[in-house]
């Protein structure tokens, strides 16, 4: 999940994966794969950095391998 900014100052949060396009202009639209389109004040590529900050997020654990407790 994200948190961006609606054009009058509301914060959304958006399911990082549920975003198929995003459409450049003077604000940013999202299409999510429901259809639903979601006017934000970020850029695409701001967007794009907290999409990968969030999948970064996600996968960390994956990454680093499972952890075993030694108690």
């Amino acid at each position: 999940m994200i948190k961006l900014s609606t054009l009058d100052g509301r914060d959304v949060i958006i399911n990082a994966d549920e975003i198929e396009q995003i459409d450049i202009g003077h604000e940013s639209v999202l299409t999510l794969k429901s259809g639903k389109k979601v006017l934000v004040s970020e850029s695409a590529d701001e967007i794009v950095a907290k999409v990968i900050e969030y999948k970064r997020y996600c996968y960390v654990h994956l990454l680093d391998g499972p952890t075993i407790n030694q108690e």
